[in-house]
């Protein structure tokens, strides 16, 4: 089953207000664990450059062959590490 958040009933994403105390206590929830993780996620200059890399890999690569192509590594993982190792 695939989640929609315009679909799905009683979502905490839906502009419904009775959701609103939920939806801000799940975000703060969230928030709480990006920081206490270290989460790069919570960096958005983070997650733009590795939108960047899988859209320049789709282009690059359209038929996925990237996956097979010489030299080929994703290069996430060195950017989304935390800081200091």
């Amino acid at each position: 089953m695939r989640f929609d958040r315009h679909y799905t009933p009683h979502s905490v994403c839906s502009p419904d207000p009775s959701h609103e105390a939920d939806r801000g206590r799940l975000l703060d929830a969230l928030a709480a664990w990006q920081i206490r993780e270290r989460d790069p996620y919570r960096d958005p200059q983070k997650v733009a450059q590795m939108i960047a890399e899988v859209r320049h890999t789709a282009e690059r690569y359209p038929d996925m062959s990237y996956r097979t192509a010489p030299g080929f590594a994703w290069r996430y993982a060195e950017y989304l590490a935390p800081a200091g190792g």
